[in-house]
């Protein structure tokens, strides 16, 4: 877009504008340094890190960068751009089809139009996660050795093609290095109280004793002493009238609470309408499920305190 919109596209105010997108890329993908810290670094103030006291969240995170030399395998990505591009005979190389023929992808969409078994560096980065190529050629676009540009195809559908940026042969003929940062192996986790594997150990096994109960209760129906709905509606029997919908046709006496400082919003009228609404429109909505194939019912509980809606 900003190279479309510019009179020059290869001006210095587009490659300026192009430089500050990067930058804010740059910023959004950095997980090690201080969020303050940059965002004043880009108007030329100096930021201390410990002054931040974890307040981003790169800070809280605690990630130490692991800087490992990548120029060898930038090399290959380079040389393997190259022999694409002879084989396409013109036609662009898309960024996601160079990873995926340096991870050595056998996909129709990356090695449509080659021979695979000719290009030197395909599947050289097959050791590497698809995240960690991403970073790395990320990387190289930050640091000017590749360029994205947009092309207009025949359909007038816009596809962004890679080739050699002007640092590119600097790092081709050996007098430029090439670095990238990926989280240190073998961070600490949060602390723990105790035995950290102990204590996700307990957590584990309580969870699953939790949803052994619940599948319990939901194939033998409510208990004598609680109900626990999934959806998180628990409530003691004590006080519990009757589960069928005779008490709700009853009359206002049934339908009132027992407590003496309690009086009713509605009138018995209206509230009972209201409540058979409900319970018509609850009906239908679990219908729909069963019809769906979704093993859902409901059941209506009334007690002194009012009607409860129960879906499983």
């Amino acid at each position: 877009m900003i190279r479309k919109s510019a009179p020059n596209p290869n001006s210095a105010s587009t490659r300026r504008k192009i430089d500050q997108l990067h930058t804010c890329v740059r910023y959004c993908e950095d997980e090690f340094r201080c969020r303050r810290t940059m965002q004043l670094e880009f108007f030329g103030e100096t930021f201390a890190r410990g002054k931040c006291n974890k307040t981003c969240d790169n800070c809280r995170a605690g990630k130490e960068p692991d800087r490992k030399d990548m120029t060898s395998v930038a090399k290959s990505i380079l040389e393997l751009l190259t022999q694409v591009s002879n084989q396409r005979k013109g036609r662009g190389t898309t960024m996601v089809q160079l990873s995926e023929l340096y991870r050595g992808s056998k996909s129709q969409s990356a090695t449509k139009f080659l021979n695979t078994s000719r290009l030197k560096g395909y599947g050289g980065g097959s050791k590497f996660k698809k995240y960690e190529i991403d970073r790395i050629t990320h990387a190289m676009i930050f640091e000017r050795l590749l360029v994205e540009t947009s092309v207009e195809g025949r359909g007038g559908y816009s596809s962004d093609y890679v080739s050699f940026s002007e640092n590119a042969s600097d790092l081709l003929n050996g007098s430029r290095k090439f670095f990238v940062e990926f989280p240190k192996p073998g961070a600490p986790l949060k602390k723990t109280e105790g035995n950290g594997k102990a204590t996700s150990k307990k957590k584990k096994e309580a969870k699953s004793s939790t949803l052994k109960d619940k599948r319990k209760r939901s194939t033998k129906g409510p208990s004598t002493d609680s109900m626990d709905v999934d959806n998180g509606l628990q409530f003691t029997e004590n006080g519990l009238e009757s589960d069928s919908e005779d008490d709700i046709t009853a009359g206002p006496s049934s339908a009132r609470s027992t407590r003496p400082d309690s009086k009713p919003v509605l009138p018995y009228e209206n509230t009972k309408a209201l409540v058979d609404k409900i319970k018509a429109l609850t009906v239908i909505w679990a219908q729909e499920e069963q019809q769906m194939g979704n093993n859902v019912f409901c059941k209506f509980l009334t007690r002194s305190s009012g009607t409860f809606v129960v879906f499983h």
